[in-house]
């Protein structure tokens, strides 16, 4: 089973559109994938280095890493 550290911004709002984090994340688990997110955070800072951190939590437990950017 491979796993991936997906990082992106999961945030679960009811006044947020869906993300593609979301959407290709939940494919890619029923595919039989190991997802690992980051982050859920609201705040743009705190977001950040929650994603920063998770990178070197799990440098060692996944197989590729997958960053969702929109612009």
């Amino acid at each position: 089973m491979k796993k991936i550290l997906y990082i992106g911004n999961k945030l679960k709002h009811k006044n947020s559109n869906i993300s593609s984090i979301e959407v290709l994340g939940n494919l890619l688990e029923k595919e039989g994938f190991q997802i690992f997110y980051a982050s859920e955070k609201v705040n743009k800072v705190l977001r950040l280095l929650d994603m920063v951190f998770s990178y070197f939590r799990y440098l060692r437990k996944i197989d590729y890493i997958i960053i969702d950017t929109d612009s």
